[in-house]
């Protein structure tokens, strides 16, 4: 594993470019089982699922996307990461669960967001 990586975003087919940070992580909604003469037995088998958020994200041409009329309409998009160093990326299909904007004197203008989708393992 690379100690210095870039992740690159891909959004129904587009390249969208210098994100700064780019957190993502597998999640299941497990129900834990319990006996009444064992306690706690395990948990059920739950779908995973990814969630990607992404940070400080400048967009190179104003926005290539509308984050949030996606958000807001709930449109279902596919996205990428594909990590620069060694190449390896994972794709998922999702919504877009939360956009901000970040704009202010003397700082670069930037969109934060949040997207949930399928999981797979990066590869």
């Amino acid at each position: 594993m690379a100690i210095y990586n870039q992740a690159f975003l891909v959004i129904n087919g587009a390249l969208i470019q210098e994100n700064v940070t780019v957190e993502t992580s597998l999640s299941r909604a497990d129900s834990d089982f319990f006996d009444m003469r064992e306690g706690w037995i395990g948990i059920d088998a739950s779908p995973a699922f990814r969630t990607i958020s992404v940070r400080n994200m400048i967009p190179r041409t104003g926005a290539e996307f509308n984050f949030e009329k996606a958000c807001l309409d709930k449109v279902r998009a596919t996205l990428s990461i594909i990590e620069a160093a060694g190449g390896k990326g994972t794709t998922s299909q999702g919504y877009f669960t939360s956009v901000s904007r970040s704009i202010a004197v003397g700082q670069n203008y930037s969109v934060t967001f949040e997207f949930r989708g399928t999981a797979q393992d990066f590869s």
